[in-house]
This record gives C-alpha cells, structure tokens and sequence, in this order.
C-alpha cells in the first residue's frame, strides 16, 4: 500500500514539477505589452482587433507566448511587419516572436494585432517586448514543451501500437491487442495538438477534427479494455464501452466545429471516468511498473480535459502523459512477454527432457540436425538388476549413468535417452570411442555395472541402422 502510494506520489511531483517549468518559460522577460488575456469559443468564424501604445524602447522583438487563432497580422505604427495562417489553418499551440526595424519606432508607437479564428479565439499569455537572444530561448523552449515533445509521443505511440500488435498477433494475447489499437488512436489524436498551416477547406478541417476527437476517446475506452483483460481475462466495464460509444458517434454528428467543440467537452468528463477507472485497477494490481505511467497520463488528461472544459489560460502536458505512458507500456510489456517467452521455454525445454534422468528425450530429434559422431549405448542386464534389487535401483543406475556421462561430455555434446536402458551420445569430437570408454571405466567403478555401445557418423540425418556392440543390429524408428 505505502510503496504504490509512494509510486502516485511521484506522478503527481512530476506533473507539478513539468507544469511549472512550462509556466516559467510563458512568464514574460521584457516589456509587457497590455493586450487583453482572454480565450472564448465562437459559434462562427470571427476576426478581432486589438492596439495598444507603448514608449519608444531599446527592445526589437515581440514575442507571442499563446495564442487561439487561425489568421494573425500584426501592424507597428500602421506598417504590416508579420502575418501568417489561413482561415482553415491550427496554429494555436505555436508560439513565435516578431523581429522589427527599430528604425519604425517613434516615442509613441501603435502596435495592432488582428486576429481570426474559426471557432476558438484568444491571447492566452502575456505578450511582450523583448531582446532578440531572449526571445531565441524562450521560443526554442516553449516549442519544445508545447510542440515537439508531442512529435517525439507520436511516434512513440504509433512504435509501441504497432509492435503490442505484432505481439498478439503471434501469441494471441488480448489485452496486448487492445493496448496496442489504444496506443495508435492515441498517436492520431496528437496530430491535433501539432501545429498545421493547412488543412484545406472548412468541411476537411471539420473532418479531420472529428477524427482526432473521436481518436482520443476511442484510446481511452481500449486502453480499459486491454487493462480489464489483462487483470481479469474479461470485460468488466461495459457501460463506459456502450456510455462512450454513443457518444462519440454524437460527436461525429456535430454540424460545425462550435458544437463539436461543446459536445467534446463532456465527452472529455466521460474520457476522465474511463482513465479514472484504468488508474483505480491498476492501483488495486501489484502491478507497479504500471501505476507511474497510468497515474502521471491520467493526471496529465484530467489537467488537460479540465483546461479545456473551464477555458483556463493553461498549457496543456497532455503530450508528457502520452510519452510517459507509452513508455511504462512499452516496459512493462515487455517484462510481460519475457516472462511468457521464459514459461515458454521452459515448458520447451521439458518436453525435450527424460524426467527421470534428466538427459534429453527422443523429441530432441524432431527440431535439430547433428553433425559428428552417435554412439548408441545400451546398459547391461537392466531387467535382471529391476528384478533382483527393484526398479529404485534400476532407476538410480540410470540416473548414474547420465550424471557420468554429463561429466565426461562437453555442453556442446547431446546425451539422450532413446527409451528402457537404451542412451545415444551425439558429438563432434574425434575422441569419441575414448570418451566413451571412460564413461563406462567410470561407470562400472562406481556401480559394478556394464554397457554396450556402438559408433555410426551422424551427417545432418540419423542413420535407421546403427551397428551394436559390433554385431548386434538395431532398427530406430525415427530420423533427424
């Protein structure tokens, strides 16, 4: 209990921890400029002017922390210095500066913004004045926060979707199918987050906006989905599945982007219970490596979906959480399909086993090919040493016997068991009619017993007739 709280603990310090770098990164440095901070959805595209006067100053820059807008002009003392976008363009999550001719600065100057948004429109930080180098590094770090680390998610998740697919496929594992199909809506939805100067015309952009929507709230109800299966092998949260269903298919009913906007943001409350739901299995599993990546991109949509509903002047870390996510996935996942692959292997590795004497069994041949030399051994008298002293005895002179053998043979060299008292010996070494007389010098000291034996080549196939003991012929059934 305290190491999982502890585990949530941290995903709660980290969000903290990365909101607040972002926030220092939007806190101007410079003059601040005293444009209106204000974000508001519209139910029409709509253009919006805004000027103010500021001193003549030794700063040449202006910088654009956030704003909502898909057109922006920007005019200093009447004269255009910077413009950008298009009426169908997604510019919002971009911050940028403006670099001017100090030569247009009179003691009062008008600087005038004009901007156009086609359902959401705002100035969400502060803009200001400020030197070139400082807008340099502010720009290269709030770009990053804002914009590529959501690049870097995307192809994390669509990496991750694809191999968790590739998993299940061949091991047809349902919870890695659906954490998988989760995975990559997630990456569609990011590509809403990215900046695009183009999307075509207003019907596309209204499509395309569906899609990422609809994405989002798809991930989160599969990702459910395959944590439900992975804990307890079947569905246990069918109402979100019908609850979310229904409603992005309202969603995609949307008739322009100001109802898709609204009906998105109760759609998030129903994205917030599913990811709720996910983080509250998690926390009653042991499974920790799960619960910090769980718990950090459920804080990060919670955050993110709460902006969004409330309009606050927030960035949003949506993004950390995807990243955070796919890689806690991708590692526990991965521990997940070791640990198969090593139950796997060992229940291979027992179907090749003699239980008894732990040499090889005859279903070595079936998967390999031997090269060298084979030796077929057959232990003397076995029946009568079963009869006189009981099959205790006649099992533990077959397990000496392997013991001996294992000892005296190299880990590259085979001893199997063909079945009764009969053994073979695969090897490469030239030595083999000496190696096997010391195994049966060994083996009559420590026992009082005796074997025959008989040497053939093994050329990439086991001959059906092997010689015994020099005059004794054996058929085997089987090849290699």
């Amino acid at each position: 209990m305290k190491k999982r709280l502890f585990i949530m603990l941290l995903a709660i310090l980290l969000f903290v921890f990365i909101l607040l770098s972002i926030k220092c990164y939007y806190s101007p440095k410079g003059q601040i400029l005293d444009f209106p901070v204000f974000y508001k959805v519209t139910k029409n595209p709509t253009e919006m002017e805004f000027e103010v006067v500021f001193d003549k100053t030794d700063y040449n820059v202006i910088l654009f922390p956030m704003l909502s807008y898909n057109e922006i002009s920007v005019y200093l003392n009447d004269m255009l210095i910077y413009e950008n976008g298009y009426k169908y363009s997604s510019l919002w999550n971009k911050a940028f500066y403006v670099v001017f001719d100090k030569n247009l600065l009179k003691d009062k100057n008008r600087l005038k913004l004009r901007i156009k948004g086609l359902y959401d429109i705002g100035i969400q930080k502060k803009i200001f004045l400020t030197d070139k180098m400082t807008a340099i590094k502010k720009i290269f770090f709030l770009n990053f926060f804002n914009e590529n680390i959501y690049l870097i998610s995307i192809g994390a998740a669509i990496v991750l979707g694809l191999i968790l697919l590739i998993i299940s496929g061949y091991n047809d594992l349902k919870y890695f199918k659906y954490m998988g199909l989760s995975t990559l809506f997630i990456g569609i939805y990011i590509f809403d987050t990215v900046s695009r100067l183009y999307n075509g015309s207003i019907l596309f952009s209204l499509i395309l906006r569906k899609i990422f929507l609809s994405s989002f709230y798809i991930s989160s109800i599969l990702v459910l989905i395959g944590i439900e299966y992975y804990f307890f092998n079947r569905i246990k949260s069918k109402i979100m599945i019908y609850i979310t269903s229904f409603s992005i298919f309202i969603l995609l009913l949307s008739p322009n982007f100001y109802y898709l906007k609204i009906f998105s943001n109760y759609l998030n409350l129903i994205a917030m219970i599913n990811l709720m739901i996910l983080t509250y299995w998690i926390y009653k599993s042991n499974n920790i490596y799960l619960l910090f990546p769980v718990t950090f991109l459920t804080i990060t949509s919670i955050h993110s979906i709460l902006v969004l509903f409330l309009g606050l002047n927030e960035p949003l870390i949506f993004g950390y959480g995807v990243l955070a996510a796919s890689l806690g996935f991708g590692f526990s996942l991965v521990l997940e399909y070791k640990h198969l692959s090593d139950k796997n292997k060992t229940l291979f590795d027992k179907a090749l086993i003699d239980p008894l004497t732990g040499a090889y069994n005859r279903n070595i041949f079936d998967n390999n090919k031997f090269n060298g030399y084979f030796a077929i051994i057959d232990i003397d008298d076995l029946k009568k040493i079963n009869d006189k002293y009981g099959h205790s005895k006649g099992d533990e002179v077959l397990k000496k016997f392997v013991d001996i053998a294992k000892n005296n043979l190299r880990n590259t060299d085979y001893i199997i068991r063909l079945g009764g008292d009969e053994f073979a010996i695969i090897t490469n070494s030239e030595n083999i009619e000496k190696i096997i007389e010391r195994i049966r010098k060994i083996y009559n000291e420590k026992t009082g017993f005796d074997f025959s034996y008989g040497i053939s080549v093994a050329c990439n196939f086991l001959c059906k007739y092997l010689f015994l003991d020099g005059n004794k012929l054996i058929k085997l059934d089987y090849n290699s």
